[in-house]
């Protein structure tokens, strides 16, 4: 999952949402110095991770994106996965986008002495340019394709991805709701067990 799944899937309390954001960039094991709660959200986010990674329901939408984008496939779902998201966020949300995003922009701002270094541009672009509201946006999400394009070499498959995701949006949106609601029980079971305590 992307930024916007990872902050939803972490909600409600403002330190699982910003260590589930923040998290994208912490590598190595997690320090004790960090606060309890904003660890335990870069731990989920990096559950989420190895969950979804295995998760079959997620499988059709692979397979829409074709041979050619094998590789970059479950990076390109991630970020197809929060254009969905935002697209379509009163479905899966009883509060609106915009003051998710704003929720969102706050817990990260709290926790800013805690971003590493290697996040810290662009979590200011995420914020400053409001890219979590404006994600409902192809055009605003098609950004981050085509950066994990150029980055993985498939810059030229470009054109074909635009195509894919225009042409099956439907069909991605049905896989999205068969398998986000998934992720969704699988990461509230998560922040249950962190809430009770070993």
């Amino acid at each position: 999952m992307n930024f916007l799944a990872h902050a939803f899937l972490s909600a409600p309390e403002k330190h699982h949402i910003a260590g589930g954001v923040i998290g994208e960039f912490y590598r190595g094991s997690i320090g004790t110095d960090l606060p309890i709660g904003f660890a335990d959200g870069i731990r989920l986010h990096r559950h989420i991770d190895s969950f979804s990674n295995r998760l079959g329901e997620m499988k059709p939408s692979i397979h829409r994106l074709g041979p050619a984008l094998r590789r970059p496939a479950p990076v390109l779902l991630d970020i197809i996965a929060d254009y969905l998201l935002a697209k379509h966020f009163d479905e899966f949300s009883s509060v609106s986008l915009r003051d998710f995003a704003d929720t969102t922009y706050r817990a990260i701002d709290g926790f800013r002495e805690f971003i590493p270094d290697r996040g810290q541009r662009f979590l200011d672009y995420l914020v400053d340019d409001d890219v979590l509201f404006r994600y409902s946006d192809y055009r605003v999400a098609r950004r981050g394709l085509l950066h994990v394009m150029r980055r993985l070499g498939f810059e030229d498959e470009m054109a074909s991805l635009d195509s894919i995701v225009h042409s099956k949006e439907t069909e991605f949106l049905d896989d999205f709701r068969s398998y986000f609601p998934a992720l969704r029980h699988y990461a509230d079971t998560e922040l249950k067990r962190d809430a009770e305590g070993p």
